[in-house]
């Protein structure tokens, strides 16, 4: 079950971590949130929403490494 939120945020810590670190944290909450996102659009995760699923993570990691890179 997915806890309804309207409002969500992901908090990465970049503070004394390697960038494969960082990387790693970055894949891991992206899936938790395109996971919601997909809940929310009724979307179940298995083999026919797969490329939906990995452009939206690719999409969201994007996102947070281009505000990472105008942050350092």
């Amino acid at each position: 079950m997915v806890p309804s939120c309207k409002k969500c945020a992901v908090y990465i810590n970049t503070n004394d971590k390697t960038n494969l670190e960082i990387i790693n944290t970055i894949v891991h909450e992206v899936t938790h949130v395109s996971n919601y996102i997909s809940y929310k659009m009724g979307l179940p995760i298995n083999y026919e929403n797969e490329e939906f699923q990995s452009y939206l993570n690719g999409w969201l990691s994007e996102k947070i490494i281009e505000k990472l890179l105008k942050i350092k």
